[in-house]
């Protein structure tokens, strides 16, 4: 009986925990289908991108937590590798999350170089612009030459 009772608060609190319990306005994925991902916090943006929780946390709570190994700064959190994930050893977040999360990042990255007209170069901010998105999360210096 009283293992009974002990599956039955674990099972209701995994309920609780889990985001489609949620009110729909809550949900990250359908605020982001009826607001726009403007509207969304950093937070949630991720957890649609993690896709799933554990069992003691949603993809809301991973996310956060994610977030918070990082000190919420998205840009330290945009140099990390998958190994750099991979060792911050947050439960929920393996290789498979990593991946995906760096190829959110990569395609953001990707987004604003392809968004610069590189084909009319004039003055060094033209050069500075086009680079500056190429090299911005090189974690060392490096030395171009361009001709």
């Amino acid at each position: 009986m009283l293992f009974q009772a002990l599956d039955l608060k674990k099972i209701s609190m995994q309920v609780m925990n889990n985001i489609k319990s949620w009110a729909n306005e809550d949900q990250p994925i359908y605020k982001m289908y009826k607001k726009g991902a403007k509207n969304l916090s950093d937070v949630e943006l991720l957890a649609i991108i993690l896709q799933h929780g554990t069992i003691h946390q949603n993809a809301v709570e991973l996310a956060r937590s994610f977030l918070n190994a990082a000190q919420n700064n998205l840009q330290k959190f945009s140099k990390l590798s998958v190994a750099d994930i991979l060792g911050l050893k947050i439960k929920g977040i393996g290789k498979i999350k990593a991946i995906r999360i760096l190829a959110a990042i990569e395609l953001g990255s990707r987004r604003m170089y392809n968004s610069i007209d590189k084909k009319n170069i004039r003055q060094s901010k033209d050069v500075a612009d086009h680079l500056k998105y190429l090299l911005q999360f090189e974690s060392r210096e490096l030395f171009m030459v361009i001709y």
